[in-house]
């Protein structure tokens, strides 16, 4: 006889209510994921349907190397280990149920070596989840790294994991202890050791219940059989209502999916004869896509780990800056949904995005390095909106730090960042026999060289360097020399759009008027412009 088991077995109207509340679960669930897309359309446009072939692939290679294989997740150790033992067990437990649906539905193949084999395999996934628990919880109660913001609904979500996974061990255990299907005479734990040894955990569980009398054993076994079936189904209603923090697992992989494809350090421009205002001063100001990262986040705190400000001293946590947003957005979401945008009526008593919700001070202490969005495992875009803000603050509220705005009024008047300097563009070539392109233009490419690497003593270096690189190679060159101005990349940063434009269409006019094709520059914020 092939070892197998009877699924809702001694169970009355197991099946009928079971999948009567789960297509209730579904509704749900359904539900709040439509509440939750109204919310996100509340937003502006945004271009995220560009190159669908390519955004497919890049998610699917996201989805093995960072989903699967959890390489962003495995640059920290411990909550890497954590989640992954969390993920995989799930997906264990998913992909056992998965099967025996269609076993029970479609056609039957769990018997035997099969049988045995996926009972390891569950139970093997069932330990993975309570040890990633454990661990989850030694990390947020115990050890308490400063990153982590622990609230109610991390203990809630924590003991239903275990406790959905401690209760289907139990109701694995006294099935072996008293469920007998059709072809077993007693059951599987006396009759068939051998292949209830196969679930180790329910099998270790049994051995302590063993000697309890036959109705005690039944007893046991249908009252834990429908508390489990009640509290997974009452967790799915909970995530559901709530759009709890387990919700990443549907919005996440949305949000990489909408990923940006602009290059890396590029920024979102602004129409600046189009717009009707300049920057985000109102939550719904946000783009669709900037209000999706705000669910996406799942507040793990590694970008604040990360932020260089953060680390300083600054007023500044990316994690906060999320999370703060995520709040706002939730304290305005009956009257968004409403009238779809804010109303001069709801303006009394609602924060102000900038200066309440989140302080000046902490968007001028961002750097805009990308060191968040590097960590972020669900690739939430950070500095576009800490830029949409600044935008406001300078281009609507005349708002900036004094040193901001000096550094603009430099740009401005003398077409370059570095206020105080003595230094010309052309001193660092001092002895390396460069050409100028007012000189001869008739040259493979231009070395834009940049505002700090021309007119700042330390990195002066660079530019010889790259000059003395670019003669050893036999590259024929030429800089701008007096003629070249700023990028207008450190003007766009800090928020002055319209500052950034007037300099990116001087050295426009200028690249045409030379008809330069190829350029390189050392400079990271040239090279972003």
């Amino acid at each position: 006889m092939e070892a197998f088991r009877e699924i809702f077995w001694n169970i009355a109207f197991g099946s009928l209510v079971l999948y009567t509340l789960g297509a209730a679960a579904l509704g749900i669930f359904i539900y709040a994921i439509y509440r939750r897309f109204r919310l996100w359309a509340v937003g502006k446009p945004d271009k995220r349907w560009d190159n669908p072939g390519k955004r497919i692939w890049d998610f699917i290679v996201v989805g093995i190397v960072d989903g699967l294989f959890h390489r962003r997740f495995f640059r920290e150790p411990y909550p890497g280990i954590i989640h992954f033992l969390i993920f995989a067990g799930a997906g264990v437990l998913l992909v056992g149920t998965a099967l025996d649906v269609i076993d029970h539905y479609v056609f039957h193949f769990i018997s035997g070596n099969v049988y045995l084999g996926l009972s390891f395999v569950l139970d093997m996934g069932g330990v993975m989840m309570l040890v990633g628990v454990v661990m989850a919880v030694i990390r947020r109660y115990i050890q308490k790294p400063e990153r982590l913001n622990t609230v109610l609904d991390n203990a809630v979500v924590l003991t239903l994991i275990f406790v959905v996974v401690i209760t289907g061990f139990f109701i694995e255990g006294f099935r072996m202890l008293i469920a007998t299907p059709e072809g077993l005479s007693q059951p599987e734990f006396y009759s068939h050791p051998e292949w209830a040894r196969w679930s180790f955990v329910g099998y270790f569980i049994a051995s302590f219940f063993a000697g309890l009398p036959e109705s005690a054993r039944l007893a046991w076994y249908i009252g834990l059989w429908w508390f489990h079936a009640a509290l997974a189904l009452g967790a799915i209603f909970y995530v559901c209502l709530s759009f709890d923090k387990l919700t990443h697992i549907i919005v996440s992989p949305v949000n990489v999916f909408f990923k940006s494809s602009r290059p890396k350090g590029a920024l979102t421009p602004i129409n600046i004869e189009e717009a009707e205002t300049f920057g985000v001063s109102k939550i719904e100001d946000f783009t669709w896509k900037q209000l999706l990262d705000l669910d996406a986040c799942t507040d793990c705190g590694r970008c604040q780990d990360r932020c260089p400000a953060y680390l300083t001293g600054k007023p500044l946590s990316p994690r906060k800056v999320i999370q703060d947003l995520k709040t706002h957005l939730l304290d305005r979401s009956s009257a968004l949904l409403v009238a779809k945008v804010a109303t001069p009526t709801d303006g009394g008593g609602v924060k102000s995005l900038i200066g309440e919700v989140i302080l000046e001070d902490e968007l001028w202490s961002c750097t805009t390095c990308r060191a968040c969005q590097e960590i972020c495992p669900v690739f939430v875009e950070h500095i576009d909106k800490i830029v949409d803000m600044r935008r406001n603050l300078v281009l609507e509220q005349a708002k900036l730090p004094e040193t901001g705005e000096a550094v603009l009024r430099c740009i401005e008047t003398r077409g370059h960042s570095c206020r105080g300097t003595t230094l010309t563009r052309t001193d660092w070539t001092s002895g390396l026999d460069i050409k100028l392109m007012s000189d001869d233009s008739n040259v493979e490419l231009l070395y834009y060289v940049g505002c700090a690497a021309a007119l700042e003593d330390r990195s002066m270096k660079v530019a010889v360097a790259m000059g003395k690189v670019l003669k050893a190679a036999g590259v024929k060159f030429a800089i701008l020399g007096p003629e070249e101005t700023c990028c207008g990349e450190p003007a766009r940063r800090l928020g002055n759009e319209y500052l950034f434009q007037m300099q990116a269409m001087k050295n426009i006019e200028l690249f045409r008027n030379y008809n330069i094709k190829r350029i390189v520059t050392t400079c990271p914020h040239c090279f972003n412009t």
